[in-house]
């Protein structure tokens, strides 16, 4: 293998070049340097080093980022369009990163590139879709360190928070609304779950026997067949309205039974499916299985609730998750310094 030792142009190329013989290849190999002058000297400096490594350092193959994904998609990735982490990573590097990057080499890839193709999808897309698709080419670097690149280049790169909204809720008045169109087993299962902030894999799961119809407590365990989250197991005190409508279905109930069952008696796997069929009975067209949930801590806290309970009731690890979803939802104080009394006057 010989070594380059100019730099020059290339034809139909933009930027400055430098090629060399490569022995593996039996062929005449081209590298890209940078766009400037005294860049490409310094990387030509750095190419040179990468080639006279001693025997006892590992020499890395040169290919480009799609050439590597040729390879590595194999190895764990399934089909695309596939519902797992995996297929989305597939997903995620054939519409996002190969577009610009699949013809830039693994060694050549800048960090100063990425960062601004991450701004540019942040743009675009929320920021939280944005950092799953720099997760992925993170990976697909990282990947490959000590085969291909020495280390990746943008392990560095910092991902910004993502954002935080404000859920959407109803309001009295449709709730109020919304009670008086639905009956039977979907009334029920809105009035839960405005009543008891639980989640809707909480819901799924729950049995006759987690519910104390004389005591109005409503028991939250950690089921066997299903952790939901790594919330403990909590008790929620149920609205007297809650208890009523409870109280006709469970009528010669086995306590053993699911509250929601599917068709065939076992767990209802499709209950967000279900969610979303109850708010198109009662004509809501916005938010998601969890509108209910978020809708019970708006009413919690706009009308007196704190956060302490609210945390419990809601199942979050920690206090500070309860604030930053729902203080927006916290009534304002209406104490000031100016009006205070310290006691000193």
């Amino acid at each position: 293998m010989s070594l380059p030792t100019d730099i020059k142009r290339r034809k139909n190329h933009n930027g400055w070049w430098t090629s060399y013989w490569n022995t593996a290849r039996r062929s005449t190999q081209w590298v890209k340097l940078a766009d400037t002058m005294p860049l490409a000297r310094r990387k030509l400096k750095q190419l040179q080093a990468q080639l006279t490594l001693a025997p006892n350092q590992v020499s890395f193959e040169h290919l480009t980022i799609r050439e590597y994904y040729d390879i590595y998609k194999e190895d764990f990735l399934s089909e695309v369009g596939s519902q797992s982490w995996s297929g989305k990573q597939r997903m995620h590097i054939e519409a996002f990163i190969l577009p610009p990057f699949g013809n830039v080499y693994l060694d050549q890839v800048s960090l100063y590139n990425v960062e601004a193709w991450y701004k540019k999808l942040c743009r675009k897309h929320p920021r939280k879709y944005a950092n799953h698709i720099v997760r992925t080419f993170k990976c697909m670097l990282k990947r490959a360190e000590g085969k291909y690149i020495q280390n990746s280049p943008i392990r560095e790169l910092k991902l910004l928070t993502p954002e935080k909204k404000i859920p959407d809720t109803l309001t009295m008045a449709q709730v109020k609304k919304i009670v008086k169109k639905l009956d039977g087993r979907d009334k029920l299962f809105f009035v839960l779950g405005i009543t008891t902030g639980m989640r809707i894999g909480e819901i799924q799961h729950l049995q006759w026997k987690d519910i104390n119809i004389e005591t109005g407590v409503l028991f939250v365990r950690t089921k066997p067949e299903r952790r939901i989250k790594d919330a403990e197991d909590r008790a929620i005190p149920l609205a007297k309205d809650c208890v009523d409508i409870l109280r006709v279905h469970y009528q010669d109930k086995d306590p053993a039974t699911l509250v929601f069952p599917a068709n065939h008696g076992g767990v209802f796997s499709t209950i967000g499916e279900y969610a979303i069929a109850v708010f198109d009975k009662a004509d809501i067209r916005k938010g998601s299985a969890n509108l209910l949930r978020h809708t019970f801590a708006s009413f919690f806290l706009s009308q007196g609730g704190n956060l302490a309970e609210l945390q419990h009731i809601m199942g979050h690890s920690s206090i500070t998750v309860t604030e930053q979803s729902y203080a927006a939802f916290l009534p304002p104080d209406i104490s000031t310094i100016h009006n205070i009394d310290f006691g000193v006057a």
